[in-house]
């Protein structure tokens, strides 16, 4: 169910019979000193890759670039204006509209992407007749929140236990347990510039201990959030 991997024919004949579309949303940013630049990419291409697989819905490839401001004093990361990606999702939705698409799941793995996609598909509801769109973010979902309650005794945020874990699950050879340390989060009201996060979070990471995490909790936040996105997009009517 992928488009990257479809001919044009492929997804004519999907979209004669089905409006739905599956967009992963990712970035491209530090994470800490031991996950790669891709975690969000990666995380929401195989969620997206697995929602699509069980409920045969078309999954687009990732937008693999995000709004990634505050760790831009981290080298490598990379950063796109709001409202460059604003326009970008917009014209990626209105592509799929013109097409056929009229229902729209948004999985998002970025919190930095969370209010450009707000921005963007305000604008797109109102110009696009019978388009419908639901944004799924794992990481905001209830039972995931309990997962994390349950294993590691408290919330997460970035590049810390929960990241690590899902990417021991997903790509183990790509981290680095041993080089993870996150400092707790200071508060979730102050807005940082890139220098005052590397300040406040030298190492990149914010939240609960990487040390904590193991690919059998990577593993459990997966399927959970597999299942919770699976739900919405057969319940949708």
């Amino acid at each position: 169910m992928l488009l990257k991997s479809m001919t044009w024919v492929d997804a004519e004949t999907y979209l004669r019979g089905d409006d739905r579309v599956i967009v992963p949303l990712g970035a491209c940013e530090e994470h800490g000193r031991h996950l790669p630049f891709a975690v969000d990419t990666i995380i929401a291409e195989e969620m997206a890759a697995a929602v699509g697989e069980r409920a045969q819905v078309l999954v687009l490839p990732a937008l693999a670039f995000g709004v990634s401001t505050p760790l831009m004093a981290f080298p490598g990361t990379i950063d796109i204006r709001p409202a460059t990606w604003i326009a970008l999702l917009s014209d990626v939705v209105r592509s799929l509209y013109r097409h056929g698409v009229r229902r729209v799941m948004l999985l998002n793995a970025h919190a930095g992407n969370f209010s450009p996609i707000n921005c963007a598909m305000m604008t797109a509801l109102d110009e696009l007749p019978g388009l419908r769109v639901k944004l799924y973010s794992w990481y905001l979902e209830p039972e995931i929140s309990a997962i994390l309650r349950e294993a590691l005794g408290g919330p997460d945020a970035h590049a810390a236990a929960a990241e690590t874990a899902l990417m021991l699950a997903l790509q183990p050879e790509t981290v680095r347990v041993r080089d993870g340390r996150a400092a707790p989060l200071r508060s979730v009201l102050a807005l940082n510039s890139p220098q005052q996060f590397r300040e406040l979070y030298p190492n990149g990471a914010v939240g609960m201990d990487p040390g904590l995490a193991s690919p059998e909790l990577g593993r459990r936040l997966f399927d959970k959030a597999v299942d919770l996105c699976v739900q919405q997009v057969r319940t949708w009517e």
